[in-house]
């Protein structure tokens, strides 16, 4: 998934964690006159901050051995953007950011459905086509910026057209007009001619209309983000407007003419797109591993309760109240997954993190995090017992190369169980780990 462009390589970095590229990786970036790579690492830092910024990463220079090395630390997000060269300021490389277990996201986004999309951003443009490629929507929205820039373009062609006149002329339709007087005689003084008329009303510009009609149609019947929907509500708005006084005329596809102007082809490729529903986007593009994992795993667990006749509720929030809050304090809490059967409650919570790859590990940090995850299922379960019905049973669950379960028992007698379960991140595992989930259930 590193991307290339005159020899350069930008190896990925993952997810939530850091990552140190030192003086072999900025060699071809290096200007001449720098005598050490440190301008060179800072350059980058400067001419890539937003870029950066929008994959959540944080660049610092470090020194190692007394060297300078540019250490990239990683956040929750996964996604790919084009950075630039500190040497000439051009877009030089893909910047991809995977799954920090070595997950393909792309084989199991579809899964999540419309509880989470990846964000795109044409702000920044990407070198090579993307992983997970960018919805048609995205191809919508540009073809309704294309639209409207080419409403200030004169684009007309002639259509022949027949017209009833009071005077023959050369392109008089004769054999009608005969067979017409024959029968009426009246009609010899009108004569049905053949004109060529300039005119911006031709079949092309109906089909691109009904292009436009396509694309509007998806564009309002999907869940826009809101930075899109604030940018794009207007030029639908107004593309709306003029679609209300045109004609349509329904095609799969409009012919590109070599003698058509350079904003028309564009306009008539991008409509070929929305009517072929594809997308040739280069978007720069992100997601939320945590909250990816999280819904994924919601996914598994409403697959599994079902199998079991047993009823989920995600993400439900449950109100803090009482008298004037902090500013620290919060207003609710909202466990990830509460599954209710007939014999009791459970709660699951789902934690993107590193522990079944360390089960042997015993460090400092692995025993912290995991601490702050059990009291706060615990926490849950207090949550959402009721007095007719007790939560007995608390899931964790993290990613894993294979199903994996171990179970604990806790609570003043003992009763509370705690799951703790990794599941596979992969698409052709799915089918099991929704059995072996039903058989947790």
């Amino acid at each position: 998934m590193a991307a290339k462009r005159k020899g350069k390589t930008i190896p990925p970095l993952k997810a939530l964690s850091i990552e140190r590229w030192g003086e072999e990786m900025f060699k071809s970036w290096k200007c001449g006159y720098d005598r050490s790579f440190e301008p060179t690492m800072q350059r980058f830092i400067d001419l890539n901050r937003k870029e950066l910024e929008f994959l959540g990463i944080t660049a610092r220079i470090v020194t190692v051995d007394f060297k300078a090395a540019l250490e990239v630390e990683t956040s929750g997000f996964i996604g790919a953007v084009a950075v630039k060269a500190p040497n000439t300021g051009l877009i030089a490389a893909d910047l991809v950011v995977t799954g920090r277990f070595g997950e393909d996201s792309s084989e199991i986004i579809d899964f999540v459905g419309d509880k989470i999309r990846p964000e795109y951003s044409e702000s920044f443009k990407l070198l090579h086509t993307p992983p997970v490629s960018p919805p048609v929507l995205l191809e919508c929205c540009r073809y309704v910026d294309l639209y409207l820039e080419a409403e200030h373009t004169s684009w007309r062609h002639f259509v022949n057209e027949k017209r009833r006149e009071r005077f023959p002329s050369s392109a008089t339709m004769w054999d009608e007009y005969a067979c017409r007087v024959s029968v009426d005689p009246l009609q010899s003084l009108n004569f049905n001619n053949r004109i060529n008329t300039l005119t911006d009303r031709h079949r092309e510009r109906f089909q691109v209309n009904y292009a436009l009609a396509m694309a509007l149609d998806k564009i309002e019947h999907s869940m826009l983000p809101p930075g899109t929907m604030l940018a794009y509500g207007h030029r639908i708005e107004r593309a709306r407007r003029l679609l209300q006084q045109r004609k349509t005329e329904p095609t799969e596809s409009i012919p590109i003419h070599g003698y058509d102007i350079s904003i028309i082809k564009k306009l008539k490729h991008a409509a070929n797109l929305v009517l072929a529903d594809k997308t040739e986007s280069k978007a720069a593009w992100r997601l939320d591993y945590t909250e990816f994992f999280e819904r994924y795993v919601q996914y598994l667990f409403s697959n599994a309760a079902r199998m079991k006749g047993g009823s989920i509720r995600c993400n439900q929030r449950y109100g803090i109240y009482g008298g004037v809050k902090p500013a620290w304090g919060m207003s609710h809490l909202e466990p990830d997954i509460v599954i209710a059967t007939a014999e009791e409650i459970i709660v699951a919570d789902a934690k993107y993190k590193s522990h079944f790859y360390n089960w042997d590990s015993a460090t400092e940090d692995l025993r912290e995090t995991f601490r702050h995850d059990l009291h706060q299922v615990l926490a849950y379960s207090a949550l959402v017992s009721t007095s007719a019905q007790r939560c007995t049973r608390c899931v964790l669950v993290y990613p894993y190369t294979r199903f994996s379960r171990h179970d604990l028992m806790t609570g003043a007698d003992g009763t509370v169980r705690v799951s703790i379960v990794g599941v596979p991140f992969t698409r052709n595992s799915v089918r099991d780990t929704i059995d072996s989930l039903a058989e947790l259930l």
